[in-house]
């Protein structure tokens, strides 16, 4: 999931594949990461994390204007409720303002093992941090939300119709998505990634795409050499990131 970065501006610049969960597997590489990061004069992941922390998480709850009781069919709630409590010990009653896509992630970071304190993105926004090394998001919070918004509410409503009419089907392909990440599967990653976005490909997977692929590309060459960490599922494929930057030029190299 690390790629070398190469163009005719000075050192390397690295382009490593994430996924934001907390499971053990995930934390492998983190020496070699550590050492790549140490190596470049900046870092950067999909989003700022000093701005999240500072309270810009806040538009991204996106709240609806009725609470989840009322979005979803009484039967559908309470058979999603009763799951949730068995399986997860989460408590639907808690979530219920949040926005669905909100509530999804819950679920999925509730599922997968919470066996290290921070997601591994975060784990790394903190080592550069430490490092002093300058920080950017390669997204902005603003263009996230507008991502969320761009999504009919009935989309992520229907996810959440799926978990509750399926909780094992749905269980069984996150842990898959962890195994594909695990051995280094970009291609079935990629599928994943695509599949999970339905017929909104376009807003979700392949405009981001594009929008990471460029601010990299400037990041890179204002800053000479950057560690850059994006999802995985955004790496592979005709449109995919790693495709995008070697139409620009550069050089990519895998190497762990």
């Amino acid at each position: 999931m690390l790629w070398r970065i190469e163009s005719d501006l000075p050192g390397p610049s690295w382009l490593f594949g994430t996924m934001h969960i907390k499971d053990a597997k995930a934390f492998g590489l983190l020496d070699t990461l550590y050492q790549k990061i140490d190596q470049c004069e900046a870092f950067a992941t999909e989003l700022n994390l000093d701005e999240m922390r500072s309270g810009g998480t806040a538009p991204i709850q996106l709240q609806p204007v009725l609470p989840l009781i009322l979005l979803l069919p009484v039967k559908v709630y309470q058979k999603l409720r009763r799951i949730l409590k068995k399986a997860l010990k989460l408590e639907l009653e808690r979530l219920t303002f949040m926005h669905p896509m909100i509530i999804m992630n819950i679920i999925s970071e509730a599922i997968l093992s919470n066996e290290m304190p921070v997601f591994l993105d975060d784990q790394l926004w903190q080592y550069a941090t430490s490092v002093d090394k300058k920080r950017f998001g390669i997204e902005t919070i603003e263009e996230q939300i507008n991502i969320m918004q761009q999504l009919p509410l009935e989309d992520h409503l229907e996810n959440l119709k799926k978990i509750a009419k399926n909780y094992s089907r749905f269980r069984k392909s996150l842990l898959k998505l962890l195994d594909y990440y695990e051995k280094g599967n970009l291609k079935l990653l990629h599928k994943s990634a695509l599949k999970g976005a339905g017929n909104r490909k376009e807003v979700m997977v392949f405009s981001r795409n594009r929008i990471m692929a460029d601010r990299i590309d400037e990041l890179i060459r204002q800053q000479n050499t950057v560690f850059c960490a994006i999802g995985a599922g955004h790496l592979g494929g005709e449109q995919g990131v790693l495709r995008l930057l070697k139409q620009k030029g550069y050089r990519l190299k895998p190497v762990a």
